[in-house]
């Protein structure tokens, strides 16, 4: 088992580079950081791979910012990932146009720091 240190999701509004990609780590104190996809390489049976250059760690709710691990991050890597495909496009038809169809994945996040 593994602990929930962060999690991942979407902002309601993106950043000045344009992305809505975020990240938050809780503990002593909160850290965020922003960013953007710029490299994607395909995965066998679920989600791709992704490199994400961080575009900003600021501009939050004060409740989501700090000096934590992630104030110095430029790059953040998901691998080993598993799920997080979309339903086959046969279950996609117009009488389940309006389904809300939850779809997990796992993955491990790799957060650089220079």
């Amino acid at each position: 088992t593994s602990d929930i240190v962060g999690v991942h999701y979407f902002l309601p509004t993106p950043d000045a580079a344009g992305s809505n990609r975020a990240w938050s780590l809780t503990g002593q104190t909160k850290s965020t950081a922003v960013a953007v996809s710029i490299e994607s390489v395909p995965a066998n049976n679920t989600i791709a791979l992704l490199l994400y250059r961080v575009t900003s760690h600021d501009g939050f709710p004060s409740s989501l910012t700090g000096p934590g691990v992630l104030a110095n991050a430029t790059y953040i890597n998901r691998l080993d990932t598993t799920g997080g495909l979309a339903p086959p496009a046969a279950n996609c038809t117009a009488a389940a146009s309006d389904a809300i169809v939850d779809v997990s994945y796992g993955a491990t996040y790799v957060f650089y720091d220079p």
